[in-house]
């Protein structure tokens, strides 16, 4: 995949998942520091796989007894 394109989909998915990020890693770590290193290991992994996808990915939700699945763009 080329590069500016592999950048503008992590920065896509950096703008939608970043306040969900942030929120989870600090009630996780409560620590400026571990909380720091936490976000940037998840960031890397996040650029990594930008590279790896293919358009849409199936999802799987407990909504109910039968598991519902829905494509989520990437």
């Amino acid at each position: 995949m080329e590069h500016s394109k592999r950048l503008e989909l992590f920065e896509k998915a950096r703008a939608r998942y970043s306040v969900f990020l942030t929120s989870v890693l600090w009630k996780l770590t409560a620590d400026r520091e571990i909380f720091t290193e936490a976000m940037q290991y998840a960031l890397f992994a996040m650029w990594r796989h930008r590279g790896r996808t293919k358009g849409t990915r199936k999802l799987t939700t407990a909504g109910n007894d039968s598991a519902t699945t829905k494509a989520e763009p990437t």
